[in-house]
């Protein structure tokens, strides 16, 4: 089972997770109840030992942004700009900065230490893909933080058991989308190419319907 990428009209074209705000509030729900946020954030704090500034690919509605932001230990050591094609979310720190702008366009991945995305690659096809792993590799960042749909029959059926338990209501279309857009095994880190020597990278087995990916800058 190949993945089903989304169409140029549908909702979730460049990360588009923003549909309406109750389907953005239940997504970050469902978020909360696979730990997502409280693992990037654990991540962060094992991994950065100086202050720091991130890159939060696909900001989005800026639930993530500002989750981490809330952790008074974490925001001592990290600064994180958000990125996405929209207009900065109420729910985004304002401390913390925002850049509207198409992933592709954005020229300035030297500035940062560390890469984070949540749900953000499923959406753009193997050749986009590739430009961005190639603005990555050449970036700063030593640290990278990704956790994406994974794409397996499993992962489809616990969807439709948190669909019928009614923690996946209104996203229920949304989600099912981005699970037959996403990722299976290998397929993420190689579409990105960082599978390469410079690169120490690290995979969870899939938890509920996310598979999650640190890589570490080897010196």
């Amino acid at each position: 089972m190949g993945r089903i990428l989304i169409t140029e009209n549908s909702p979730l074209q460049s990360r588009q997770l923003q549909i309406a705000s109750q389907k953005a509030k239940e997504l970050s729900r469902l978020h909360l109840f696979m730990g997502t946020y409280h693992w990037f954030a654990r991540v962060l704090k094992k991994n950065i030992h100086q202050f720091s500034s991130g890159l939060l690919l696909g900001a989005a509605d800026g639930y993530l942004g500002r989750f981490l932001y809330s952790d008074k230990l974490l925001r001592e050591k990290i600064d994180i700009t958000g990125i996405d094609s929209t207009p900065r979310p109420i729910k985004w720190p304002l401390p913390w900065k925002w850049v509207q702008t198409d992933i592709l366009e954005f020229e300035v991945w030297e500035r940062y230490s560390f890469i984070i995305a949540n749900w953000f690659f499923f959406a753009f096809d193997e050749s986009k893909l590739q430009r961005i792993g190639e603005r990555i590799q050449h970036s700063k960042a030593f640290l990278l933080v990704f956790s994406e749909p994974y794409r397996s029959y499993f992962q489809r059926f616990e969807l439709w058991v948190l669909h019928k338990i009614g923690l996946i209501r209104t996203a229920y279309p949304v989600v099912c989308r981005a699970v037959q857009a996403g990722f299976h095994d290998q397929e993420l880190i190689q579409a990105l190419h960082l599978e390469s020597s410079q690169w120490q990278i690290s995979t969870s087995s899939p938890l509920l319907l996310s598979q999650r990916v640190v890589a570490k800058r080897l010196l």
